[in-house]
């Protein structure tokens, strides 16, 4: 499903806010016990929501006048992504973390870390993010997850690029990359060298 990532407003707090409650009770809670539950819903009233827009940057999916979906970036951490139960499987979780790969970069970021959920471990397992360790709080079990590479298409959308004109950048050797498994990756730190290199050029 294709949705409008923006900033989140101070007038969105209230729709994240319910949006990550319906989230935590009927996917979260699969997961985690009651107690859990009730003790991070907690953090995501109205009012804390529109307290954390100070210091966090903060995306929503929307669609129409519908919101989808949030996600925020914490420095170098991910933090708050969920996507309204009705919607799981559309695909707007990755349009989240596109945009949240993309402020990464122009933030010089060099590698997301992210204290995931049980329930959300396998998702960003599969945006290549990998486990480092779990951590306990009380009940609660988050597994801190690392990214430091992007595939082509992830650091193609990063830089506003097409897949072909940086598989070619690749090809002529003016950005480093790895290969694994027959897929070519591209680290944080090398795709923020070009573009530092890129956008010199373009202000000579």
């Amino acid at each position: 499903m294709e949705c409008h990532i923006r900033r989140a407003k101070r007038e969105d707090a209230q729709a994240i806010s319910r949006l990550v409650i319906a989230a935590l009770h009927e996917s979260n809670s699969q997961d985690y016990p009651a107690e859990v539950i009730a003790q991070v819903e907690q953090s995501f009233s109205p009012t804390a929501v529109s307290a954390l827009l100070d210091s966090r940057l903060i995306f929503v999916a929307v669609k129409q006048h519908d919101l989808l979906g949030t996600a925020s970036l914490d420095g170098d951490v991910v933090r708050t992504v969920f996507v309204a139960p009705i919607h799981h499987g559309a695909g707007i979780g990755r349009q989240l973390m596109r945009a949240i790969h993309t402020a990464a970069i122009k933030a010089g970021v060099t590698a997301l870390r992210v204290p995931s959920s049980i329930t959300a471990q396998g998702f960003y397992a599969r945006l290549g993010y990998r486990k480092l360790r779990d951590e306990f709080h009380g009940a609660e079990r988050t597994i801190v997850m690392e990214k430091s590479t992007l595939t082509i298409s992830e650091a193609a959308r990063a830089l506003n690029a097409s897949c072909e004109c940086l598989a070619k950048q690749l090809d002529e050797g003016a950005i480093p990359h790895t290969c694994v498994d027959g897929e070519r990756g591209i680290t944080f730190l090398d795709l923020i060298a070009y573009k530092d290199r890129h956008d010199a050029i373009n202000q000579t």
